[in-house]
């Protein structure tokens, strides 16, 4: 875990995420500067440390930013604890939860915070250091805990029940609702489990989609759909789009990226 922590290390991972993110946010000022709109640096500043950036979805950046960090510490006490590292975590999720609302957390810190997302890191890796020991235990446990975050969801998320605990922007990713997974992870894991090429690259470009799509929602979209009619068509074309650049930005990127990394951690 020491080597994990090595400046040279987590500035390497860092860059993974700053390079890409940079390029995007470069791109949406230059874009408001083209519309006439003013933009300081301390406008800028504002937005980021606020919310991240600019354009909906950008709060994923501060929290990778902050994953790299926790995520060495998650994985030594899963390799160590096993089991018991991945209850353990889970419940230091929900005692999270529950200290940001009693001590009066304001939303706009909860949305950039990476410990809400704790106990789906934890998971990951679980399942990945425990593979085979899961593959051969039964599976009905693991489905009733997926039917947990399923109630979870319907009631909170469709029925309107309130819950204290969690602002209603962000319910679906609730630590108890994200418990739905579980049983869909333990399918994807069967020894016989097949490979995808272009769902494996999606996986692979998954940040770049994600800021095509901070791109996308931040302007575009209001064109489109303003040109396409129907709900379903230009959802359809929504997720084209932002797969299919995201991609292209992925391939583009990705190599200097790698070879800026690489230089970074000589």
């Amino acid at each position: 875990m020491k080597d994990a922590y090595r400046p040279r290390e987590i500035l390497g991972k860092w860059m993974r995420f700053l390079i890409p993110f940079t390029v995007v946010l470069i791109i949406q000022i230059l874009a408001k500067v083209v519309m006439g709109q003013r933009l300081t640096a301390i406008r800028i500043i504002k937005s980021f440390l606020g919310s991240g950036g600019l354009g909906p979805g950008a709060f994923y950046f501060p929290i990778m930013i902050q994953v790299v960090i926790i995520f060495p510490l998650i994985w030594f006490v899963i390799g160590k604890y096993k089991s018991y590292g991945l209850i353990g975590v889970f419940l230091a999720n929900i005692l999270f939860e529950i200290a940001k609302t009693f001590i009066g957390t304001p939303e706009s810190v909860y949305r950039i915070c990476a410990l809400r997302y704790v106990f789906i890191l934890d998971y990951g890796c679980y399942l990945f250091i425990c593979r085979d020991k899961i593959i051969s235990q039964r599976k009905y446990p693991y489905c009733v805990v997926g039917c947990v975050g399923i109630v979870y969801l319907i009631a909170f998320q469709y029925l309107s029940v309130e819950c204290v605990f969690v602002p209603s922007g962000w319910i679906s990713t609730f630590v108890i609702g994200t418990l739905y997974i579980t049983p869909f992870m333990l399918f994807l894991m069967r020894p016989n489990r097949l490979h995808c090429a272009p769902i494996e690259l999606l996986g692979k470009a998954s940040f770049n989609i994600l800021l095509a799509q901070m791109v996308y929602y931040w302007g575009p979209a209001d064109i489109i759909y303003k040109i396409i009619p129907g709900t379903a068509l230009q959802l359809t074309i929504s997720i084209v789009l932002c797969c299919v650049v995201g991609v292209i930005f992925y391939k583009i990127e990705s190599p200097l990226t790698k070879r800026i990394v690489k230089a970074v951690r000589r």
